[in-house]
C-alpha cells in the first residue's frame, strides 16, 4: 500500500443514521460466536502502541464513510472515529446464508489516521472511499440522500419536467443526466459539454 496517501479525512455528505444503517447487519453480529471484538481486532502492520477498541460499534463517535455490502458478493466497509479519539476501519463479508454460517470481520483501531489510510485500507477500498465521499450529495429539492441527476433526485427531477423546459439550470441538468446516464460520460466531461451547450 502506498505511503503517499494524504492524511485528509474525507467525510460522506450525509447523516450518521444513513451511514450506520449501511452497516446494521454486520454490526449486529459483533459479539456473537466468533465475532467478539477481541476476535476481529487486527494487529497493525507497523509498530504502534495498542489502542482499546472498547464496546465497538456502540462507541462510534462519527462515521466518515460506510459502504453497504451484500451477502456472498460485496464487502461491508466503514471508517470513522471512536469516542476515545482513536480511528477505526472495519470490513466484513459473509456467505449467502449469513454470518452465522460463514463469514469474516476485520477491525483496525489506531490513534493515527495516517496509519488507517496507508496501512489498513487496500487500494480499491481507499479509492472507493475517496470517490464516494467526494461525490456524495443530497437532493437540493427534498433533501433525500440518493443517486442524483444534477442536484436533484430522480423523483424531483421528473416531477419538475415542465419547469426545466423553461429554466436553463434545469436544461443543464437534463443534458448532464443524458450524458452521464445514457452516454457514459464522466461527470467532468459531461459538465464541460453541458456548459458549452446551455447558455446561462
Amino acid at each position: 500500500m502506498s505511503d503517499l496517501r494524504p492524511d485528509t479525512i474525507y467525510k460522506y455528505n450525509g447523516t450518521q443514521e444513513f451511514l450506520q444503517e449501511n452497516m446494521s447487519y454486520p454490526y449486529s453480529e459483533i459479539g456473537t460466536d466468533g465475532y467478539d471484538v477481541e476476535d476481529i481486532l487486527c494487529q497493525h502492520p507497523i509498530n504502534e502502541d495498542p489502542v482499546e477498541a472498547g464496546d465497538f460499534p456502540n462507541n462510534i463517535k462519527e462515521h466518515f464513510w460506510s459502504h453497504e455490502g451484500t451477502s456472498d458478493e460485496e464487502t461491508w466497509s466503514s471508517c470513522g472515529q471512536l469516542e476515545n479519539g482513536a480511528y477505526f476501519f472495519f470490513t466484513a463479508n459473509c456467505c449467502y446464508t449469513g454470518f452465522d454460517v460463514s463469514g469474516s470481520m476485520s477491525l483496525y483501531v489506531s490513534p493515527s489516521w495516517h496509519t488507517i489510510v496507508n496501512f489498513c485500507m487496500d487500494e480499491d477500498t481507499y479509492n472507493q472511499y475517496v470517490k464516494e465521499c467526494s461525490e456524495s450529495k443530497m437532493c437540493s429539492s427534498c433533501d433525500n440522500e440518493t443517486a442524483l441527476i444534477g442536484e436533484h433526485c430522480k423523483e424531483c427531477f421528473w416531477e419538475n419536467e415542465d419547469e426545466f423546459r423553461q429554466d436553463p439550470k434545469w436544461q443543464f441538468e437534463h443534458v448532464f443526466s443524458k450524458l452521464t446516464h445514457e452516454y457514459g460520460k464522466s461527470r467532468e466531461e459531461a459538465n464541460k459539454i453541458a456548459n458549452h451547450l446551455i447558455c446561462f
